[in-house]
């Protein structure tokens, strides 16, 4: 009798299990099911991608999408993403299957930290800026990397990283910077490259400038200079060509010119007239000196940076 009623006991216990197996796999569980999270943004598919009408592989089918079809996103659940096609269908891709749009933040003159120290580390990979630049601060030197690199790639050259200069960087097709030749125009910054310009073109030293308009080459002396240099006539005969570029009257007007120093050939920006005290009393200038710029350097007068010397730099930088 004992046993009978333990294999009734058991029996019962069996049946219970298999009801509630069959209940909770049969009946929905709520508690588990993933709902719609809303998201925005933008994806790419990595492949060829069905998109389904539910967040199931077994949803039907809406359309195929071709391999880097850009979506819109919508919602995520689980593992699926829910997106609208350019022509306005929606439905659900597998997450796996596509990647999200990258957004940058604009850089410019003036910001610090990671992100501007992973844009010069890019920079300077691509041969735009020296590595010892790379310092987290957004720097002169980084503007004119970014202007570099942005002449290369086609953009406008603002010396700002926004988003399009930034995805162009990064990416796979981003352009190197063209091997330098010998006779290649730079650019140096007046008081970020001042231990350069002084080691080419220190005082006293002797060097040349050549009009960019005219072809007019003519010999000079650093005479001095601290918010820019001080220059002068080598000679009679250059003092000669100097008044000649001028139309033969000297002139506070800026002219476009290579300064030739040290193996460089440097953008600069000239004034034509005589003023201060050189140091030549032969050379037919009156021992007087004229101003010239470099990319950021100021005037005497104004202690500020002249735009019309700095765009007789720029056109000394795209036509030497």
């Amino acid at each position: 009798m004992k046993t009978t009623a333990f294999s009734k006991s058991v029996k019962t216990l069996l049946s219970m299990l298999m009801i509630t197996l069959i209940l909770s796999t049969c009946l929905p569980n709520r508690a588990l099911a993933a709902t719609l999270q809303k998201a925005s943004g933008t994806v790419t598919t990595t492949k060829t991608v069905v998109l389904r009408k539910t967040s199931s592989s077994k949803g039907k089918m809406v359309t195929k999408l071709k391999k880097s079809t850009k979506l819109t996103l919508l919602g995520t659940k689980g593992n699926w993403y829910k997106v609208k096609t350019s022509s306005g269908k929606t439905g659900y891709v597998l997450a796996s299957s596509v990647k999200k749009a990258t957004t940058y933040s604009t850089l410019k003159k003036g910001k610090k930290g990671e992100a501007v120290k992973k844009l010069q580390t890019r920079l300077a990979e691509l041969g735009y800026l020296s590595s010892s630049k790379i310092n987290s601060s957004y720097s002169n030197t980084t503007v004119t990397a970014v202007k570099s690199f942005q002449k290369q790639a086609g953009l406008k050259q603002t010396g700002v990283a926004d988003s399009a200069t930034q995805k162009k960087l990064y990416s796979s097709s981003a352009p190197k910077k063209p091997e330098a030749k010998k006779s290649e125009v730079i650019k140096l910054d007046w008081y970020e490259d001042q231990s350069t310009v002084n080691k080419i073109f220190g005082r006293r030293d002797y060097a040349y400038i050549v009009d960019v308009k005219t072809g007019t080459k003519i010999k000079i002396r650093r005479t001095g200079g601290t918010e820019h240099a001080d220059i002068e006539p080598a000679t009679k005969s250059d003092t000669a060509k100097l008044k000649e570029i001028y139309g033969g009257s000297w002139s506070w007007d800026r002219r476009a010119v290579i300064l030739e120093a040290g193996g460089k050939r440097v953008a600069a920006s000239i004034n034509g007239m005589p003023h201060g005290k050189g140091l030549s009393t032969t050379n037919g200038f009156n021992n007087q000196q004229i101003c010239l710029h470099l990319v950021n350097s100021k005037t005497h007068g104004s202690d500020k940076v002249d735009p019309d010397h700095q765009a007789c730099i720029e056109y000394a930088y795209e036509h030497g």
